[in-house]
């Protein structure tokens, strides 16, 4: 495929791998799984970092809270890394988060406590910018009804101290009976981002009666929103939540649509329509990276065959074209075989959705013990993509 010159920083948006696949037309499934892999790893080193400071009493329920808005365990009792005295760090690999967990607030640790956090915060302005605290959760439990007026001027004096990082105050454990104290909160001149009232697990009441989590979404939509951009592909790709991931796998969709389109402007021959390929498996690298999913060399190849519809190896790149072209029906090629600009906008995007819903499907799945094979994967992809086409289930992810 021969995109025009100039074309988005004379292709920078694809690989050096990429463009040697395209002047040697060897569209392999060797050499598409290489790119793939090249380009994840890429990804990953721009994906950027989220760090995150939380702060509040024992019992506040500050590991569970933390555990529930992260795709993995990471805020485990003893097995953070001592920063400083009171605050530990935990990292886990493979999870683009540090998570700065202070110890519980007692009435006779609370000043050594503050002091230990003062000094960590004013450190943030001389760290690189993947070492700062992006945001901090000051946990405080609903069902106490108490907040110590020590507590609401350390606060005010964080959010004065150091306006630049955004503090969320979250209300835990919380339940109908508790209106009038996150009102009191509220209207407490706090300075402060945003009080969010949350129950990050499901609670048992007398009778058999079970209050449902709530609050979570709220809690990952308002981080989202106040972190800095450089943090924000990072914390996409560590929440559980998939309603952001989503709608971030909505924009790279659209992204490389647009790319795929605009390369397409002038009508294209089929015989170059495995360069397509190129900008859709970038694409799908991009979706699979903010879904949190890294699969191995056997589940990626199974997936590109699937793709190319059981064709051999050496032409899965012009076999993949041909079956989504397919699938597409009569839409795919216009008069005279060539495939226009709408075209390989329209196959773009609905590859790209396909993929999304796929993997969200992959992800509930697995959750619930039940873990799709790279076959089953690419006949769901193929399948939500013919879907997509004829314009059925709108309404799904």
């Amino acid at each position: 495929m021969t995109l025009p010159r100039g074309l988005y920083g004379d292709h920078q948006f694809l690989s050096q791998n990429y463009l040697e696949i395209m002047e040697n037309n060897s569209y392999s499934v060797e050499n598409l799984f290489d790119t793939i892999v090249n380009d994840y790893n890429e990804a990953w080193t721009k994906l950027g970092v989220f760090n995150i400071l939380v702060i509040g009493k024992t019992g506040a329920g500050k590991s569970t809270l933390i555990n529930s808005i992260l795709r993995e365990r990471v805020a485990e009792t003893g097995k953070g890394d001592s920063v400083t005295k009171g605050v530990k760090k935990y990292k886990r690999v493979g999870l683009p988060v540090t998570v700065y967990d202070t110890e519980g607030l007692e009435l006779t640790n609370i000043r050594d406590v503050q002091k230990n956090v003062n000094k960590l915060l004013n450190k943030n302005c001389n760290v690189e910018l993947d070492q700062q605290i992006h945001i901090i959760w000051y946990c405080v439990n609903a069902g106490s009804n108490r907040f110590e007026d020590e507590e609401k001027n350390w606060i005010r004096s964080i959010c004065k101290d150091h306006h630049n990082i955004p503090l969320i105050l979250v209300l835990t454990q919380t339940t109908a009976y508790d209106v009038d104290f996150i009102d009191a909160l509220k209207s407490s001149n706090l300075n402060i981002r945003e009080v969010i009232p949350v129950l990050a697990e499901p609670m048992p009441q007398m009778g058999g009666v079970i209050i449902p989590e709530h609050g979570l979404t709220e809690l990952v939509n308002c981080t989202l929103n106040l972190l800095p951009e450089f943090a924000k592909g990072a914390f996409v790709n560590a929440t559980k939540s998939l309603d952001i991931k989503i709608n971030k796998a909505r924009e790279i969709s659209e992204k490389y649509a647009k790319i795929a389109g605009t390369a397409a402007l002038q009508p294209v021959p089929f015989a170059d329509a495995p360069g397509l390929i190129l900008i859709q498996m970038k694409m799908i690298t991009e979706i699979t990276l903010i879904f949190g999913l890294s699969f191995d060399r056997g589940f990626w190849i199974t997936f590109l065959l699937g793709l190319a519809g059981g064709a051999g190896a050496t032409v899965c790149g012009r076999a993949i074209v041909s079956s989504l072209l397919k699938l597409m029906g009569p839409a795919g090629l216009s008069v005279g075989g060539v495939i226009s600009g709408a075209t390989a906008y329209g196959l773009t995007l609905a590859l790209g959705r396909a993929c999304s819903e796929a993997l969200v499907i992959y992800i509930q799945r697995g959750s619930g013990g039940q873990e799709l094979s790279a076959q089953e994967f690419s006949n769901l992809v193929l399948d939500r993509f013919t879907k997509n086409i004829s314009g059925r289930d709108n309404d799904n992810p």
